[in-house]
């Protein structure tokens, strides 16, 4: 049997700048945040030098977008590309996305741009803590707006402000690397300013066009149900959720979350009159990123023998700062399968984040922004890449989707994370999520057995359930992995040579 997608369901897949450009030192851009950190936080050394040499081979990469028929591909502009000081326009930079919308115009895709991802411009003192970064980034969005504005109709402004600002300035885990609360709470409303002032950019030079916001959603759901643990699950749910969509989509943030003594004082300092009007101006659709949930118990019940029993205590990632000082802590759910990115696969929490969402803030649009599975990719010996678990992991998230749909959640689209092999982040070049496989040595790339699945689902615009994965997806025997990581002297002659 299938599950079909209402018509018009808008299927895409999705990438970021600074994870496939490459050409980090070249063509007038400037470091960002992650260019330092990487060098020193990284693993093995991977950064974004080269990356998937994207800023080269985009025609190619395009080809193979079109190649799945989705309609709309989601990439970023790179901020330190088109305003390398953070301040003055590069026109080399801006060039290259005028002919990567082109690009993509002339292959029939619809061009799904958002504004910043993560990579913000190391010049900007202070990065989001400071009110002036917003300020900054109307100026960015300005400048892409008011040349991009009559070819890109789908417009996202700021992705995932929750986990860049709270791992990146309250748990030091991503740049600038802080350890300091009041930081984080200054940081995500003035990213939340700047999605604020995006918006108006679009609808002054792109009033055709659709914006939205692109927000980071893990359903927290509590470990057990002891009356602490609901309680705890409940206040992580409104500190990490509610604190995004609450601002954006009712123009305020939850009285919790205002008045909490953990986060009042951060937050008095910080607004300012008017703030929460330009945040919360109309907005055409809320982008969803969904890879998990989290399991949340009371901070001083992490070692009861009653969550000891069906869940592993924090480790490292999941000990986070900012939690304990909400009386809340994340524990893993036991006997559950992990990804080599030690998350735990649910598909059901797709369908209770998109049910949860349209509960709590009504019919919104939705689209689903990003969704995938890191996995270990390699070529085998006949030169095929085999992702069955992959397959099934996005048939099963898609048929969540579904039932959302059916329950009355007004989702209007559905990017695949990602069209490549990327950069990680701090996890490297290790956690292949692509539908597309990059060897990093050569730069070489293969479509895997979950790209010619994916293309199936968009061409059917339907979901095929309960039948056996493909047979072009299963491994083989005699293949035998290699590195998932590039070699770094090859890396490094390609940046070399292309600067």
């Amino acid at each position: 049997m299938t599950l079909s997608f209402p018509p018009g369901f808008l299927w895409g897949t999705a990438t970021a700048a600074y994870q496939i450009e490459g050409a980090a030192a070249a063509y007038g851009r400037s470091p960002s945040i992650w260019d330092d950190y990487l060098r020193e936080h990284g693993t093995h050394g991977d950064t974004g030098d080269v990356a998937c040499d994207h800023y080269h081979r985009w025609q190619h990469d395009l080809d193979l977008a079109a190649r799945l028929g989705a309609g709309a591909y989601r990439f970023s502009a790179s901020w330190s590309r088109v305003m390398p000081d953070g301040r003055t326009v590069n026109r080399e930079g801006l060039d290259f996305y005028e002919r990567l919308v082109d690009g993509l115009l002339d292959r029939g895709l619809t061009p799904a741009l958002t504004m910043y991802h993560m990579d913000l411009p190391a010049h900007l003192d202070g990065g989001w803590s400071n009110r002036d970064t917003a300020l900054r980034f109307a100026d960015y969005a300005q400048v892409l707006t008011e040349t991009l504005g009559d070819r890109v109709g789908m417009w996202m402004t700021v992705n995932e402000l929750y986990y860049e600002s709270w791992v990146g300035y309250a748990e030091g885990a991503f740049p600038p690397g802080h350890r300091d609360s009041a930081k984080a709470v200054a940081a995500l409303h003035h990213m939340l300013l700047a999605h604020g002032l995006g918006v108006s950019a679009v609808r002054e030079h792109s009033p055709a066009a659709e914006v939205g916001l692109v927000s980071g959603y893990a359903p927290v759901v509590p470990a057990t149900d002891h009356p602490a643990d609901v309680a705890a699950a409940s206040t992580a749910h409104t500190h990490s959720i509610d604190v995004v969509l609450g601002p954006v989509l009712q123009g305020r943030y939850p009285q919790e979350y205002a008045e909490h003594p953990a986060r009042a004082e951060a937050l008095a300092a910080t607004v300012v009159d008017g703030d929460l009007d330009l945040i919360g101006a109309e907005v055409d659709f809320i982008g969803l990123n969904y890879y998990f949930r989290r399991h949340v118990v009371a901070a001083d019940r992490v070692t009861d023998p009653e969550v000891v029993a069906v869940a592993d205590p924090p480790g490292d990632f999941l000990n986070l700062t900012h939690l304990k000082e909400i009386g809340a802590a994340e524990v893993r759910p036991r006997s559950r399968h992990r990804t080599m990115a030690d998350w735990t696969p649910e598909p059901e929490g797709i369908a209770q984040m998109l049910t949860d969402v349209t509960a709590d803030y009504g019919p919104v649009p939705i689209h689903i922004t990003e969704n995938g599975l890191p996995l270990p990719d390699y070529a085998g010996t006949d030169g095929a890449v085999r992702d069955p678990e992959r397959i099934t992991y996005l048939r099963d998230h898609l048929a969540g989707i579904h039932t959302a749909i059916a329950g009355g959640a007004d989702v209007r689209g559905y990017f695949v994370w990602s069209l490549l092999d990327n950069l990680e982040w701090t996890s490297g070049f290790g956690h292949r999520f692509g539908l597309v496989h990059v060897d990093y040595a050569t730069l070489t790339r293969t479509p895997k057995a979950s790209f010619d699945w994916y293309a199936q689902v968009v061409a059917d615009n339907a979901v095929p359930t309960g039948h056996p994965v493909p047979a072009n997806a299963l491994p083989t025997t005699d293949s035998i992995p290699t590195t998932t990581r590039p070699a770094a002297e090859s890396q490094r002659e390609m940046i070399q040579g292309a600067s």
